[in-house]
């Protein structure tokens, strides 16, 4: 007997708790010295950012890398193992020099496990600029990683999709349409592979 008047009184004390909890809420209330006791607290009067502000500041931040990216060239725009630009190379360096009268960014030089003919593509680089009387050409070329990641073989094909047209070359015309568009032979090439080489 007992112990049901303690079980029932000890049930009547977690109600009665719980409903005093829900009637003032969780919150977080003021010391006698008037500092809240929880570091979250937002002051009086405070405004909010506009909706918005920190996804923008995101998309700058990405859009800026993006263009830091523009001024990467890397070992395909190079005609080999030398320090001469393929005819792709040199017309993306043109677009740089013109550029980088009025953009901060650095020219990013793509290494390779060649030391001298990574100091050979730089000083290429740096006497185009210089003769082009671009600001600090000396000091903005480095070689280094650039900062973009690869993409792997998945990825690239979905994004060249829109670079080539039909299947009228001679390797692979038996795959089909556009290169990403699968034949009726489950791939790209007759045989179900990348192209029948």
């Amino acid at each position: 007997m007992a112990n049901e008047i303690n079980r029932r009184s000890l049930i009547g004390r977690l109600l009665a708790l719980g409903a005093i909890s829900l009637a003032t809420g969780c919150r977080c209330t003021d010391d006698f010295l008037g500092i809240g006791k929880c570091g979250d607290e937002v002051p009086r009067g405070a405004i909010p950012q506009p909706i918005g502000t920190y996804s923008c500041q995101w998309q700058q931040a990405q859009m800026t890398r993006a263009e830091q990216d523009d001024f990467a060239i890397y070992e395909k725009e190079w005609i080999d193992r030398t320090a001469q630009l393929s005819d792709a190379g040199r017309d993306h360096l043109l677009s740089l020099a013109k550029r980088m009268a009025t953009e901060p960014f650095t020219v990013v030089i793509e290494p390779t496990s060649d030391a001298a003919l990574n100091e050979a593509r730089r000083a290429e680089i740096m006497q185009y600029l210089i003769i082009r009387e671009v600001p600090g050409a000396e000091e903005r070329v480095i070689t280094a990683n650039p900062d973009a990641e690869g993409m792997l073989g998945q990825e690239s094909i979905r994004v060249t999709r829109g670079y080539f047209s039909g299947g009228n070359s001679s390797r692979g015309q038996n795959g089909g349409g556009q290169l990403g568009q699968p034949s009726s032979g489950g791939g790209f090439g007759s045989s179900g592979g990348f192209g029948s080489y």
